[in-house]
């Protein structure tokens, strides 16, 4: 399994939310996109001035050697706080000659100049040893240097977000995730910051040489902390989640076709005539699933259509999608927004960039209505929790469809316990029932409320002829139930 493109959207969040639109023009005061040009399409317009041998290479940069670089004609006065935001391809890894490291600096800002006094401030960011680093010094011996724990990948586009919140917060991004940092000081003072000559890709001091090799492409730079919303905006312009999906299968695909040496000519031929189609759709269901585990809804926004009752959704990762809520229903979905509970969904691949929403349901916990939107007979839910089967025998998967937070549940069925104590987690747990005619009472007993409450568990119910998905909640110590009708 290539794990590369599911460590890029396996992101998990605490819970799922809704809240505004990200404005990634707000504060923006440099933005090189570095396609075709290298114009700043921000409203500063600042010009650049390019050094050595750097070339544009489609719609990215391209650092070819040594002293190659770009330098800012006018400084941006970069002072507390802002961030900075790239997207850099292919990193070379080679030692610099004449002083054996392998520094990656993307930008500077007059830092470590050594004629400069000790109370002046400067800001470079760089890769060494393939993890993010950040410094603010002022002179050689004053400095306050953030680590990241965290590699970054060489093997494919990385967007890097570096936030400078202020002289003692720096936070890293590796595509929308925020990654752990450490900080080391070396007698650094509170310096002031007085910004004259800011460069990217390159630093040359007496003291230590740099540059970049490899591509980078919209390069932004703001003059405030960019939300995690915000973040996400920026990548998803930089990543279809609909290629996502079809590069992921794609590659998939190709590892598995691959013939192995203990695999016979007829087995190998065999399996690939009778199982492609089923493991290209298997490659694309895992994609699929693991975006929307991991989609951030921080990003979501809502509008209210009260002439043909239904809020319009939409989010920068998905198509946008009505769901129908009764106008009597409308104010307190509405106000509710940023506690309603996602219970299940489904994504599926569109033409454009952005995937579709195949089934959603969207539980609000102030009345316990649970809204859906798409969603087929084959996952069908019933907000009266009944559900019909046609087989005596069926068998139950119980998961935790959100973030596993040490959920237990007991499971009973007709009022008998049939299964005790079971952690809730991403690993289905999976057993079968023998039904009685007519109604089962199916209940889950919450031993305790996890990390977040309620207890939350997702249950799946497949009688060999259909499959039901539902979810059932209820606070420790007390029953969630649902009922199965063999008919």
């Amino acid at each position: 399994m290539n794990k590369t493109f599911l460590i890029l959207i396996l992101i998990l969040t605490t819970n799922y939310i809704f809240s505004q639109e990200a404005k990634i023009n707000d504060g923006l005061i440099a933005h090189f996109e570095f396609d075709k040009d290298l114009k700043d399409s921000s409203e500063k317009n600042n010009s650049l001035r390019k050094i050595g041998d750097v070339s544009i290479d489609g719609n990215s940069l391209n650092f070819k050697g040594s002293e190659s670089f770009l330098e800012l004609n006018e400084s941006l006065g970069l002072n507390f706080p802002w961030t900075y935001s790239c997207v850099i391809e292919k990193p070379e890894y080679e030692k610099i000659a004449d002083t054996g490291k392998d520094d990656k600096i993307l930008f500077s800002s007059d830092y470590m100049n050594s004629k400069s006094e000790a109370n002046y401030c400067g800001f470079l960011i760089e890769i060494g040893d393939n993890k993010l680093i950040a410094h603010i010094g002022g002179g050689y011996k004053s400095i306050r240097s953030v680590w990241g724990k965290s590699k970054v990948p060489s093997d494919r586009p990385v967007l890097i977000t570096v936030i400078f919140e202020s002289k003692d917060v720096v936070k890293f991004f590796i595509d929308k995730k925020e990654i752990e940092t450490t900080t080391s000081d070396r007698n650094f003072k509170n310096v002031k910051i007085l910004g004259k000559k800011d460069r990217i890709g390159y630093i040359n001091d007496n003291q230590w040489k740099g540059r970049f090799v490899g591509k980078m492409k919209d390069l932004r730079i703001y003059n405030k902390v960019l939300t995690a919303c915000e973040i996400q905006t920026i990548f998803s312009e930089n990543n279809s989640p609909s290629n996502l999906v079809k590069e992921f299968t794609k590659q998939s695909i190709g590892k598995w076709k691959i013939k192995d040496e203990y695999e016979t000519t007829s087995d190998y031929n065999n399996r690939i005539d009778k199982e492609s189609q089923e493991k290209e759709k298997e490659f694309e269901t895992l994609m699929l699933d693991s975006l929307a585990k991991g989609l951030n809804w921080i990003c979501s926004t809502k509008k209210y259509n009260a002439d043909n009752e239904y809020f319009e959704i939409s989010n920068s990762l998905f198509e946008k999608f009505n769901l129908d809520i009764p106008k009597d229903k409308a104010r307190q979905f509405g106000d509710n927004f940023d506690k309603l509970e996602v219970q299940n969904l489904e994504l599926k691949v569109s033409n454009s960039d952005k995937l579709e929403v195949n089934c959603i349901k969207i539980k609000n916990p102030e009345n316990n209505i649970i809204y859906k939107y798409g969603c087929s007979t084959l996952m069908n839910e019933s907000s009266s929790n009944i559900i019909k089967v046609k087989s005596k025998t069926v068998t139950i998967k119980i998961w935790d469809e959100a973030r596993e937070d040490g959920d237990i549940v007991s499971v009973f069925l007709n009022d008998a316990r049939i299964k005790k104590e079971i952690t809730v987690s991403k690993t289905e747990y999976v057993f079968t029932l023998e039904l009685n005619s007519g109604v089962n009472l199916f209940k889950l007993f919450a031993h305790n409320e996890g990390e977040n409450s309620p207890n939350t568990a997702a249950i799946l119910i497949d009688d060999g002829i259909n499959e039901y998905k539902t979810s059932l909640s209820s606070k420790k110590d007390e029953f969630a139930e649902l009922q199965i009708v063999l008919e």
